[in-house]
């Protein structure tokens, strides 16, 4: 029974973890590209706006009835262990409906699965040959050199993400936890791009690599620091710091930039 009460077996559920929880996938989900991309094709401000607030709400929604999944499946198969319980949501769909209709719901959680890695992918693909290859490495390749790249680019990560699948280093709730948090340190960046005129590139460089790093030793080596939090939640917080020290410390941005970022979006 420790694992269906608070705060869990061997205390590994504590209020800090559940407040953890409710900040990241409410608030650091704007850290991840493949979603963040999203907000580009919206038309104006208003929809974007209501895209926020629904989007919380349904991922509010959605947390919850999975969390439920993980009580119920606790109960119902108490001898998963281990990467085992990820085979929880079929196992429950198996033994409470229908065989067709389990199976109709098994094809909906991949085929959202497939749509997922398909936008990660893409993003994926389109920051190494375009932001690296393109802009940094080779200036000069053509598009038709980016789009070469691209290829080997999307096979090689689809070759790393397979393996990862079959070998499986702990349990997809673990892995999908910790590339969470890597990504969501990105939300400082583009919450100061968004709204701080006075960042600049420089800090934004500083605040992700050092975030990033802080990131790791708090979640392998220096996990006491954490004062029972995720590591993103602290690891965050380091991460905005350095970015505003070092954007105060490093030259502004343009005045073409600021005008271009800011004022005449205001106007708009």
């Amino acid at each position: 029974m420790s694992l269906l009460s608070h705060p869990g077996q061997n205390n590994s559920m504590p209020w800090q973890n559940y407040v953890s929880m409710i900040i990241m996938w409410s608030f650091f989900t704007i850290g991840q590209p493949h979603l963040f991309t999203k907000f580009f094709t919206m038309k104006n401000y208003n929809v974007m706006f209501k895209a926020v607030l629904l989007g919380t709400l349904g991922m509010w929604f959605s947390a919850t009835l999975i969390e439920w999944c993980g009580v119920t499946g606790r109960m119902s198969f108490p001898n998963l262990t281990g990467t085992d319980t990820d085979f929880i949501v079929p196992l429950i769909l198996q033994a409470g409906v229908h065989p067709v209709i389990s199976s109709l719901m098994v094809a909906g959680i991949f085929s959202a699965g497939m749509s997922t890695v398909s936008g990660v992918l893409i993003t994926s693909t389109s920051a190494v040959t375009r932001d690296l290859y393109q802009k940094i490495f080779n200036k000069e390749a053509t598009d038709k050199d980016a789009f070469i790249m691209s290829r080997y680019v999307t096979v090689g990560l689809g070759v790393l993400a397979i393996c990862i699948g079959i070998y499986k280093p702990s349990s997809i709730f673990q892995l999908v936890l910790f590339s969470f948090g890597g990504l969501g340190i990105w939300a400082a960046p583009i919450l100061a791009g968004l709204y701080w005129k006075r960042a600049t590139k420089v800090g934004a460089f500083a605040s992700v690599i050092v975030g990033e790093i802080v990131y790791i030793l708090l979640t392998t080596t220096f996990t006491s620091l954490t004062f029972g939090f995720n590591p993103l939640i602290v690891a965050w917080i380091i991460a905005m710091v350095v970015l505003i020290v070092v954007s105060l410390c490093t030259k502004p941005a343009s005045a073409e930039t600021i005008r271009r970022h800011f004022d005449d979006l205001e106007k708009c």
